[in-house]
């Protein structure tokens, strides 16, 4: 695990050499922190847990996972 101290509206970069997803801190609201991320569209996004029962998706199944 990575862990990245950023101030709000900071931002870091996940790339592949290919495909680049930018991570921006948002906000911070007391205990909870609002981020956004910028990816292209066949970059699916789910948040942790999301992924559980879908891997049967025919949308899943469509997108190459590196």
């Amino acid at each position: 695990m990575h862990i990245f101290a950023r101030r709000p509206g900071e931002s870091f970069v996940l790339t592949d050499g290919e495909t680049e997803i930018t991570i921006r801190l948002v906000n911070i609201d007391g205990d909870q922190a609002n981020i956004g991320i910028i990816a292209p569209d066949e970059v699916l996004i789910l948040k942790e847990g999301e992924l559980d029962g879908k891997a049967e998706s025919p949308l899943l199944r469509q997108i190459p996972l590196k």
